[in-house]
């Protein structure tokens, strides 16, 4: 699969090669679907907005995945804090934060 990281110019292609890294281990980044994903670093923490369906505002089991995600990721940046926001159709709507 081609998964796709969009980032911004103060992240250096190592720090998005860890990211994409730890995305993997976890499984997220696997054969199934292509995932994007944008990246932004303020300050030390990583913000990770991540395109979903909106099943995430309602659906307990999808939210509850991406708190495990995000919390077995963050044991990979322990100088880091990581932070996902799940967007709807653009990266304006985000419909949570997962810190």
């Amino acid at each position: 699969m081609n998964h796709e990281i969009v980032y911004q110019t103060n992240i250096n292609e190592n720090e998005v090669n860890k990211i994409a890294k730890a995305f993997t281990k976890e499984t997220f980044f696997d054969d199934s679907i292509t995932k994007y994903i944008y990246l932004e670093k303020i300050d030390n923490n990583y913000e990770i907005s991540i395109s979903c369906n909106e099943s995430i505002s309602y659906d307990p089991v999808a939210y509850s995945s991406f708190v495990e995600l995000r919390k077995n990721m963050q044991k990979d940046f322990p100088d880091n804090k990581i932070i996902f926001k799940p967007v709807v159709k653009d990266l304006n709507n985000v419909v949570k934060r997962i810190e």
